[in-house]
């Protein structure tokens, strides 16, 4: 659980999936993707919910 709070971390920093890899042996790629993933489904959702709030 720690090592997906880091990985977001470094996503809202910038960071590649590719640098995260690079420089983070530690951390399982499967995490990384998976907390890209889960960051980018909420970034979609905060979209969506944002259009629908200027709709009304």
């Amino acid at each position: 659980m720690a090592s997906a709070w880091f990985v977001l971390t470094l996503i809202e920093a910038g960071w590649s999936q590719e640098d995260m890899a690079k420089n983070y042996s530690s951390i399982q790629p499967e995490t990384i993707a998976a907390v890209f993933q889960w960051y980018e489904e909420q970034q979609n959702l905060k979209a969506v919910l944002d259009a629908l709030r200027e709709v009304h």
